[in-house]
């Protein structure tokens, strides 16, 4: 081979080697981007499992060498941990909402602008009955709320607003 040649061959190689390098690079880069927001999570999983294996392998012993018993019970019991005070959160939620809309007093709150009256949907019904009744797409979202039995934060608090300006 002539030496203009493989000089050539040599930079073609470099280059190829430098592009498929860059491409790692990036490959590597976007998966981690990917990954992490749940590097967190998988953190605190592997804290857990370090500081519950006592536990499982005490009540694993306990149950016969059952260990997805054992698993299972340590699970239910963790999951009425969080769900207990998250439930209990919800429920002071909602009536603190519903003592705070009992609180407001319908003079306080100032009277709408005669341009509401002029609002698609909500401008008549919203002047014709007054600032402590809620406007008809407010009671349109009460209602899907209540025909569909949701149970979400939002229609719980349009639930306790709804009861409370009736």
């Amino acid at each position: 081979m002539q030496p203009a040649k493989q000089q050539s061959r040599l930079n073609e190689d470099v280059i190829q080697i430098a592009i498929r390098l860059g491409l790692l690079v990036a490959l590597v880069y976007w998966c981690f981007v990917l990954v992490q927001p749940f590097i967190a999570i998988l953190a605190w999983s592997a804290v857990l499992a370090v500081a519950l294996y006592p536990l499982h392998a005490w009540l694993s012993e306990r149950l016969g060498q059952r260990a997805k018993l054992s698993a299972c019970i340590i699970t239910v019991i963790a999951i009425a941990i969080v769900i207990g005070p998250v439930t209990w959160l919800g429920f002071g939620l909602v009536e603190g909402l519903r003592t705070i809309s009992e609180q407001i007093d319908p003079e306080w709150v100032p009277s709408p602008p005669a341009t509401i009256k002029e609002w698609p949907l909500i401008g008549e019904s919203y002047t014709t009955y007054g600032i402590r009744r809620p406007p008809i797409l407010q009671l349109r979202l009460v209602r899907l709320c209540h025909a569909s039995n949701r149970s979400s934060a939002r229609c719980l608090a349009w639930r306790a607003v709804s009861v409370s300006a009736h």
